[in-house]
């Protein structure tokens, strides 16, 4: 309402911002046989973080900026990139962990508190944000976010590197493990490509013209499944 923008532009700019949740199954991939400085999850988490702040910071000077909506959409994506990236990683870990100790109270918890974070946010947007706007919701989001890069640093989520404490070992590419799953990867590649396509053709291109990519990426990702 503040932007000004119609009911289209506003499931386009969701359609946008949502884009980092199609390119799961890529990081996931990357996660696994890009290491970076010795750790598969550490500095994805970390970098995804950065993000996160970048995206919100954005936000909260949007009345500064006077941003249109395709900007909005692209801070929200660049939040949504740490969510997603922390939903995959995560996830992974407390799988691997579940697998070794049995049990499944970490996916009780974790939903517990996702749903109690949803249910808590919905009640703050319905008594905040009629009233007093977007900004303090998106001001009290900034310290998790920086809760999270520093935890994430601190390896709060158990990792061992690779190679061991002392071990030098740096985005060593693992082009067997890359290679063993051609079309998995293959996929994954697609999948990310496809999406982001899809979001820039969102923003600048004729709804005919979005039809007709659409149409193509959706093709293409059906014969690469």
């Amino acid at each position: 309402q503040t932007l000004g923008a119609t009911g289209t532009q506003y499931q386009l700019a969701s359609l946008i911002s949502s884009v980092p949740w199609a390119m799961k199954g890529f990081v996931g991939v990357l996660s696994d046989c890009v290491p970076i400085m010795g750790f598969h999850k550490k500095g994805y988490l970390v970098g995804s973080s950065l993000f996160g702040c970048m995206g919100l910071i954005g936000l909260l000077s949007g009345s500064q900026l006077r941003p249109g909506v395709w900007l909005v959409a692209f801070f929200f994506f660049l939040v949504n990139v740490q969510y997603a990236t922390f939903d995959l990683l995560c996830e992974g870990k407390y799988t691997e962990l579940m697998k070794a100790r049995g049990g499944s109270e970490a996916v009780t918890f974790a939903w517990l508190c996702v749903n109690g974070g949803s249910l808590l946010a919905s009640i703050l947007t319905l008594f905040i944000v009629d009233s007093r706007g977007s900004t303090p919701l998106l001001a009290s989001a900034l310290p998790f976010t920086l809760t999270a890069a520093f935890m994430a640093w601190k390896q709060y989520l158990p990792e061992e590197k690779l190679g061991g404490k002392g071990s030098d070992e740096c985005c060593v590419v693992k082009w067997k493990k890359l290679m063993s799953q051609p079309w998995l990867f293959a996929l994954s590649v697609s999948m990310a490509v496809g999406a982001l396509i899809v979001a820039i053709s969102a923003a600048t291109l004729s709804s005919r013209l979005q039809l007709l990519i659409l149409l193509v990426v959706s093709i293409a990702l059906c014969v690469l499944g």
